[in-house]
């Protein structure tokens, strides 16, 4: 597992769902920050948004379907004590990094936060001078 994903799941174990929900949400900012870079694959940018909706442990499907009761990540989580989300969003992001997409700020790689700074770094580069 990349270093990343590492430290997601590492800090999930022990806590409660609050806990793997704040966790979740720092992943899911920066994951959508990246997808929705105008060079990444739309197939891959399709699938991250599925996961999301299927696995993130804060769900809103019961604001619209009333009694349905707790996502099936909130469900993964209290069976297996892991978050699917995270494990699922790392096997997309191996599969992001193994692409060896170019783009105009170098490759995407398998951890979100990096791509994020190369892109930062790249945009400072670029646009500050």
């Amino acid at each position: 597992m990349s270093s990343y994903f590492d430290q997601l799941n590492n800090r999930v174990v022990g806590e409660d769902v609050d806990g793997v929900i704040h966790v979740e949400q720092e992943m899911i900012r920066e994951v959508l920050l990246v997808t929705g870079d105008r060079e990444f694959p739309e197939d891959l940018r399709q699938k991250a948004v599925a996961l999301i909706g299927t696995w993130a442990v804060e769900s809103k499907l019961e604001e619209f379907v009333p009694g349905i009761g707790p996502s099936p990540g909130v469900k993964h989580f209290k069976v297996m004590g892991y978050s699917r989300l995270i494990h699922e969003m790392h096997s997309l992001f191996h599969e992001v990094a193994s692409r060896e997409i170019k783009t105009r700020f170098g490759r995407f790689g398998d951890r979100p936060n990096l791509t994020l700074k190369q892109r930062d770094n790249w945009i400072k580069e670029t646009f500050e001078d």
